[in-house]
């Protein structure tokens, strides 16, 4: 990739960080779709256009398929739920119409870090800012917690309403802070704003979240540096001492954390848990009056998506403009009841994201198939052992920034599958974008190993490297 073109996905990131940090919740599904058109006039890329052209035909295909399957089923399909899922898949979208090298030349990690570094600190601050009036004043309506939500919702402890800018904001937090480690613990830069990003994220008390986080450093961990852990007692204790006091003080800020934490062990056993009832009712039931559902799904925006409950026009509980506004047979009769007694009983589960009786793999499953989720789940395997196998060689020439970033890139992977088991959170642009596009951006570098960290006795190599370029 070119220096002018680097420049562009750089440029693009900006935006992205920029409009998804907003308190405008549309403007985050529409993002992907903005950079994707400054992208196209700044890199006037041919490659990205073609692939453009090619998806929109290839989606066409697959809508027109689910069409002629839902009439010899004897069902209606909802062509405006499937176009919907253009806007809340985006995120991906995007990542796939665009190829390369992005962070060669002067656009290069530090770059990145430093406006991450920017970034965390303005979202740190805010966060902190939100937790500490809002606990010391007593006099909002909103658990100090579900205040901190950064620039995406700046304001929204003043009415009470805890909204959903916690959940994203810890999302961004946690990318943010993942890609920053590099800049920690190589060049000793930014430390301040990796702490009070850290702190931001961890006064959230957004669980689910923070558990994801460190299943995900665990599960990296084992499967990168295994060796480095238990191959010594000592480092075993010190590995799990560190694990306690990066938890530990969520139990002091929020002393009911640990009681709440046993949700977790039931949220998918127990049969009064809404998540298991939907579990149950869309893997067992179903599949019984739509066999067809392991093999292809109802089709996107069909069942408990995003797109599909932002299109019934119960959501949002009021009418949509240019959505259906209508429930496809398949929700009506084994995911709307389920979802409508849970909304309705604020009482009993709060509105809580671990007791929503939707998650992207269910969404998955439900709408492109048992088969379709398999194929994810192996090549999500396929990415991660990539990425170890980067960090092994860039870890073993000493290239320590382009082997943190490496384990970050892998961590990334697992982190996006674990918090895919809360919440329709793989649908959610304002989340995940900014996180998407650090991801693409490092794991094709360090795949083509063109951004691997040159050592200051190897300035010479560097030099040959730049030359070449």
């Amino acid at each position: 990739m070119n220096r002018l073109a680097a420049k562009h996905y750089y440029e693009t990131f900006v935006i992205a960080l920029i409009v998804t940090l907003l308190p405008y919740r549309a403007l985050g599904y529409l993002v992907p779709a903005f950079c994707l058109i400054w992208y196209l006039i700044r890199s006037k890329s041919g490659n990205t256009l073609k692939r453009l052209v090619i998806i929109t035909l290839v989606y066409t295909v697959i809508i027109t398929f689910y069409v002629i399957l839902n009439q010899i089923t004897g069902t209606d399909f909802l062509t405006s739920n499937a176009a919907v899922s253009l806007l809340t898949y985006g995120s991906f979208i995007f990542i796939l119409l665009i190829e390369g090298d992005f962070v060669r030349y002067e656009h290069s990690y530090e770059k990145y870090a430093r406006i991450l570094s920017y970034a965390t600190l303005i979202q740190g601050l805010v966060g902190i800012f939100q937790f500490t009036i809002v606990a010391l004043t007593g006099r909002f309506d909103i658990i100090p917690g579900d205040a901190v939500q950064g620039t995406i919702g700046l304001l929204t402890f003043v009415g009470g309403e805890p909204g959903f800018g916690n959940q994203m904001l810890a999302i961004n937090l946690v990318f943010f802070l993942v890609f920053l480690i590099p800049n920690v613990l190589v060049h000793r830069r930014g430390i301040g704003s990796f702490l009070i990003g850290l702190i931001a994220l961890m006064l959230a008390g957004v669980l689910h979240i923070f558990i994801s986080l460190v299943f995900s450093a665990i599960v990296t961990l084992f499967l990168y540096r295994r060796n480095l852990i238990f191959s010594n007692i000592g480092r075993l204790i010190s590995a799990v001492v560190l694990a306690i006091l990066l938890i530990l003080p969520l139990g002091i800020i929020f002393p009911g954390v640990f009681t709440t934490a046993n949700i977790f062990i039931t949220l998918y056993s127990n049969q009064d848990s809404p998540k298991f009832e939907v579990v149950n009712r869309t893997v067992i039931d179903m599949p019984q009056e739509y066999p067809h559902v392991y093999l292809v799904g109802l089709g996107p925006g069909q069942y408990l998506s995003r797109a599909g409950l932002m299109s019934s026009g119960k959501y949002f509980d009021q009418y949509v403009p240019f959505f259906s506004n209508t429930i496809s047979e398949p929700m009506k009769e084994y995911g709307y009841s389920i979802w409508n007694a849970y909304s309705s009983n604020t009482n009993r589960f709060g509105n809580s994201t671990m007791h929503r009786p939707f998650f992207s793999l269910l969404s998955i499953f439900a709408e492109f198939g048992l088969v379709f989720l398999i194929a994810l789940f192996i090549y999500l395997i396929v990415l991660v052992y990539k990425m170890r196998k980067a960090y092994l060689r860039y870890r073993s020439n000493q290239q320590y920034q382009s082997a943190y970033l490496s384990f970050g890139v892998g961590l990334s992977f697992v982190f996006l599958l674990s918090i895919s088991f809360f919440d329709n959170y793989l649908e959610t642009t304002q989340a995940i974008f900014p996180g998407l596009l650090l991801v693409k951006a490092f794991y094709s570098s360090l795949r083509t190993s063109a951004f691997a960290q040159i050592l200051p006795d190897k300035v010479e190599h560097k030099q040959q490297l730049l030359s070449r370029a």
